[in-house]
């Protein structure tokens, strides 16, 4: 009987020794376990997401693409309709300006330009693209207002190009009026593109009558054609959007027949002319250029994600 009772105790404690082994062996296994597996597994995907930040490649030339673009829009340089007034300008010998004309040409430099900074205003604020297009024309007014000056040695009245700025006092505070007003509505922003092309006309026709000079003519010409096709634009917008107008500076029978009639061709400033059209095309091809090269930096992997992005 003892032996068997110290053989019952004997197998007691081993049997007892035997789990506290079999635990220590567990724990240490699923201890060693997840460590091992937890540090692996988090610097593998660590590295992994590191490297993939080598989108900033593909990104890059999706930025320059979409660089491209907007200078191609923008459209450098003159039109070859512009250079050939220029040409013929320059052929023309310089005459005396009387008071009249030489407040005139200072006159349609500060009005040209509030004709652009509203249009960039209300274009940001409503996204109708004539406002976009037309604000272009309107930089290409500026400068041919800009030759004349300096062709007879007049100050600019422009001394800085922020948006608004403006030494009339009136123009300053038209600008004001004609920014509120374009802002409530795309039909209010409408009717002020409009107002604005009808003033320019109306301007433009007053100093035609006051000069003899022959420069001073062809330039005001271009700028009255530019001028009518831009109020044609805006006229479509009126139709589309059902806006109610009434003429401020022309009779409605000459605004209607303005706007009902054809855009005239032959001239670069405007929103439809041949001459835009043939620099944006050239701009394009130069564009298109840059590309290829860019897809030659791109030939691995990251560069094609680039190009997915150039949406922007």
């Amino acid at each position: 009987m003892k032996k068997i009772h110290y053989l019952a105790i004997l197998l007691a404690v081993l049997f007892a020794t035997s789990e506290i082994i079999a635990q220590g062996r567990g724990k240490g296994k699923k201890q060693g376990q997840g460590q091992g597996q937890g540090q692996g597994q988090g610097r593998g995907r660590g590295q992994g997401q590191g490297y993939g930040q080598g989108q900033g490649y593909g990104q890059g030339r999706g930025q320059q693409q979409g660089q491209g673009r907007g200078q191609s829009k923008g459209g450098g340089g003159m039109s070859q309709n512009e250079q050939q007034i220029k040409n013929m300008i320059d052929s023309i010998p310089i005459g005396n300006l009387d008071v009249r004309e030489r407040e005139g040409l200072i006159l349609m430099r500060e009005e040209e330009k509030l004709a652009h900074d509203v249009y960039v205003v209300l274009y940001q604020k409503t996204s109708l693209k004539p406002f976009g297009n037309i604000q272009r024309s309107e930089s290409r007014h500026m400068l041919a207002v800009k030759y004349m000056l300096d062709r007879y040695k007049l100050p600019d009245p422009i001394k800085s190009n922020a948006i608004g700025s403006f030494q009339s006092q009136k123009l300053l505070q038209l600008y004001n009026q004609l920014v509120q007003q374009g802002s409530r509505s795309n039909a209010e922003a409408i009717k002020v593109g409009l107002l604005i092309e009808e003033l320019d006309i109306a301007d433009l026709r007053r100093l035609l009558k006051e000069t003899d000079n022959k420069d001073l003519q062809l330039v005001y010409q271009n700028l009255l054609r530019g001028s009518r096709n831009h109020l044609r634009a805006f006229a479509r917008l009126q139709s589309k959007y059902n806006v109610s107008y009434t003429p401020q500076y022309l009779s409605q029978t000459d605004f209607n027949q303005i706007a009902q009639s054809p855009q005239e061709k032959g001239n670069g400033n405007n929103q439809g002319g041949k001459g835009n059209a043939n620099n944006r095309q050239g701009n394009g091809k130069n564009q298109q250029g840059n590309s290829n090269n860019q897809r030659g930096k791109g030939s691995r992997g990251k560069g094609r994600r680039g190009k997915n992005r150039n949406s922007n």
